[in-house]
Order: structure tokens, then sequence, then C-alpha cells
């Protein structure tokens, strides 16, 4: 297949249409919005980036640097007939150029091999833009805020509701309704998890979705098992008991008896911390957006609870420790607990390719507090960009990667957890499909208003000052709850 760029893709502003010109190319846009065009391919470029909920703030509209452009090759030896049953007509598009922005992220690179499937499916050719998660939050907000157009199908996260109510998204209730482009029967959306539908419906809770679930995720505890059986130690269930067996762990082994998220920002720490939160009675919001839940005892006690084992029995400076610290030092053997954080994280683990430590990393459910266990959830959802000349290709693509068999081939042959019910079963009698099944069926996910990203920073940044111990738990509540309130106030 031609997978050069030849078009500019942009408004008709006399029409109020989308149209091509070929006036200037789609290349050259890509560069205005800083992705090269020279790449890798998509698999070999992914880096070990973990789960969701990832990434450390805002991204704006200035940042700079490269991303990796690349185009599918080669065959997958996967049967189209799976997709070809569906009463859609896929290849509606033939012939169009289809660029997907998507996150450095196991999601896309074990999806690689499908892409050539999508290809000979709807006659489509496929360009990648892809960057690391950062800088991909950077080109986004630049790309859709700008009005670009470059950018068909994304990737998104907390900032669904942001983007939603700028009116930069591709409304989807006309995909759904469409006989022609959608097959209810043999999509069966109801067979998507049920915390990440509620992710993708947003705030409001939309009779239509946002946006498409692509992944699915709780969080949970990583453990050492080989130091549990050494030290005789019973899997913690509560908060209480956690806390006791990092502190022995701390006490007889010379690395910390624990790790977790202390930078600061809204995919960062706040986002293991809101399970903390719930798991001790509070919430972001008493009565959104007017009174924040932040100053309250149940805050409180969350953020003494967080902060508190992190500075006794965690690394030096925890404030500054990332995700991807965190899953280097627990994949070195050099942590006896992480967490808890993302469930994606144990693929990572318990690889021998990128663990030194793959057969002794156990994992349990998130702990229990005064209200229960309350783990976060979180998804990557895909969607369109309000602004592309060709939101109908893009939508076809939402449908082909979220749909039972390319969900089934992510389960099956890549072993990557799907966001479909039915497909958990594909990985019965793994410790991973035994702990976090259950979980995702009781996890309750955090839910994103359309200033999350602005006060969600906030907040993180004083939850960050509490692990650092510049501020007491009281005192960074109740800033944060101010900080909260102040952005809904102006």
């Amino acid at each position: 297949m031609n997978h050069n760029y030849i078009s500019m893709v942009g408004k008709n502003n006399q029409q109020g249409s989308r149209t091509t010109s070929s006036v200037t190319d789609r290349r050259s846009l890509l560069k205005m919005t800083g992705a090269g065009v020279a790449g890798t391919l998509l698999a070999g470029c992914m880096g070990n980036d973990g789960g969701g909920g990832n990434g450390n703030g805002v991204g704006d509209a200035s940042g700079n640097g490269n991303g990796n452009m690349t185009t599918t090759t080669g065959e997958a030896n996967i049967d189209i007939s799976a997709w070809q049953e569906a009463d859609i007509n896929w290849r509606k598009y033939e012939g169009q150029d289809l660029v997907l922005a998507l996150l450095r992220h196991p999601f896309v690179s074990n999806l690689e091999p499908l892409l050539p499937v999508f290809e000979e499916l709807t006659g489509m050719d496929l360009n990648v833009v892809q960057y690391p998660e950062q800088e991909y939050r950077q080109k986004r907000l630049t790309d859709l805020s700008t009005g670009a157009g470059v950018f068909d199908a994304i990737m998104l996260g907390q900032p669904l509701m942001q983007y939603q109510e700028a009116g930069w998204l591709e409304p989807l209730g006309q995909y759904l309704d469409d006989d022609e482009l959608f097959d209810p029967e043999w999509f069966n959306i109801d067979d998507i998890v049920g915390a990440a539908m509620s992710i993708a419906r947003g705030r409001d809770q939309l009779d239509q979705p946002v946006a498409m679930p692509a992944t699915t995720e709780a969080t949970l505890m990583f453990y050492r098992k080989d130091r549990y059986e050494e030290q005789g130690l019973d899997v913690p269930t509560t908060f209480e008991e956690y806390r006791q067996n990092v502190q022995t762990l701390d006490e007889n082994y010379e690395d910390p008896g624990i790790v977790a998220r202390g930078q600061k920002g809204y995919g960062m720490n706040l986002y293991p911390f809101s399970g903390y939160l719930r798991s001790f009675g509070a919430d972001h919001w008493s009565n959104y957006p007017d009174d924040s839940g932040l100053d309250t005892e149940a805050a409180y006690q969350a953020a003494d609870y967080y902060s508190s084992v992190l500075q006794d029995f965690g690394p030096e400076n925890p404030s500054s420790y990332t995700w991807s610290d965190c899953l280097n030092q627990m994949s070195s053997g050099n942590a006896s607990h992480w967490g808890a954080d993302t469930s994606y994280f144990y693929e990572s683990l318990s690889n021998p390719d990128s663990s030194d430590v793959p057969d002794r990393i156990g994992i349990a459910p998130h702990p229990q507090g005064p209200n229960g266990a309350q783990p976060n959830t979180f998804s990557w959802l895909m969607a369109a960009s309000q602004e592309s000349a060709r939101p109908g290709a893009a939508w076809l693509f939402m449908v082909f990667a979220t749909s039972e068999p390319a969900q089934r081939y992510l389960a099956v042959d890549q072993g990557f957890p799907p966001v479909r019910n039915s497909l958990y079963s594909e990985l019965q009698g793994s410790e991973y499909t035994d702990v976090v099944l259950p979980m995702m069926e009781e996890a309750q996910p955090s839910q994103w208003d359309p200033r999350f990203p602005e006060w969600g920073q906030q907040v993180s940044t004083r939850l960050q000052s509490i692990v650092a111990g510049d501020l007491s738990p009281e005192e960074g509540m109740n800033r944060a709850a101010a900080d909260m309130e102040s952005v809904y106030s102006e």
C-alpha cells in the first residue's frame, strides 16, 4: 500500500464541511507540529512505558521535539474473516490516508501486528505518529486546539471532558446510529468493562460515549514473594497490615520497604493516591463543583498514610519518584513493595526480558481502608478529532481496534489485558487474571470534570509537598481543596 502523505487535511470554511486540498501536503503539516517523517518501525520505537495513569502533568502548545513517523509493513498472519462477519461497510473510505496519533504504550506495540489487517480490510493507508507521553500530550493539544486537523484518531485520558467541552472531539452518536458504519449486535458494546465505559461517558454519564475505551486497568499491590516467604509474612488485606509488612521488609533488607509515585502530576501521584483517598472514605469532591472533598478528616488520613509510609520506609527523596523510577527499582530487585499502582506494570515486572526478578514478583488486591478497598481505575480512550477530514475513517479504526477479534488477539496471542469482560477467561489460570478481574468489577473511576487537568495538577503539587515533608497532611489537603474550589469560582 502507498503510505505517502499527499494531501492537506482541514475544513472548507465557506461550505462548513471537511475537505481535502492538494495545496500543501500533510507531511509539511506534520513537520509543523514537530513530527519527523523519518522513523523506525512501530515495534522498534516502543519504549517501556507502562500502564495508563502515566505522565506528569498538563501539556501545553509549546512542546518541541520529533516524534516517530511510522508506517505498517509486512503481513500479519491473522484471519481477517472475523471482522468481515460484521455488517459494516469497511471499505467505505477505501484509498484514504489515515493518520493515527498514538502514545508509546504497550497497547500500541501489541496492536501493531493488526495494523496491516486493518489496511487490507478497509483499503486505507495507515500512518502512525508516536511520542512519549508528556510530549504526546503537548502535540495532541497543539493539533486539536489550533484546529490543524493533522491527527485523525487520537488516544486520550484525563483531559477527555476538557476536550469534549472545547468542541475538539467528533461526536460519536452519529456513528453508533449509522447502519453502514456500526453493527451493534456484532460489536456488543455491553461487553466492554463497565468502569472503562463509565470513564468514556464522562462525569455526567452521557447517553453516548465521548470516546471508545481501548484499555482498562486497576490499581493493585506489588510485592516480593520470596521475601514474604523468608519472613513468614501473609499477604496483607488492610492498610494497617500493609504498613506492618512494609516495615518488616524495610528493617530486614538493605533496599526500601516500599516505592510509590511522589512526583507531581495529575497522571502521576494523583492517580494512585485517588484509590487511597476513596479507601479512607473521601473523594475529590464532596459537592461538585462547589465543595472539594479534600479538606476532610478522611482525606487527611489518606494523605498522612500515603506520605508517612514513604517517609518512614521509602527511598531517599520519595517526592521525586515517578512511575518509571518505581518500575525500574522494583524490576531490578531493589524494593520490597510498590504501590498500589496500575495493574499494567505486572506485564513488565513478570517478564524476564524486562525484569531481573520476574518469578519473585507477586500481586495482591488493593488494601482495604475504613471505606473498604477502592482501587482507582483508568482507561486509555480512542477519539476522533473534530477537525479531521476523515472522521468516519477514524471511527472505523476505533471500532476495529476495540472489537472482540482485535481484543481477542491482544489477550490470546499477546497476553495483553483486554478491555472486554468476556475475554478475561482467555487468561484464566494466570495470577494477573485471578487478582485483577475481581478488582475491575470493584474499581471506581475518577470522574474527570472539564477542568480536571488544571486542578488535578495543583492538587498533585500539594501532594508532592506533603510527601516531601514540606507541608503537613492537613495543611496540604486544605490548600489542595482551596485550589480546586478556586478553579471554579473564577
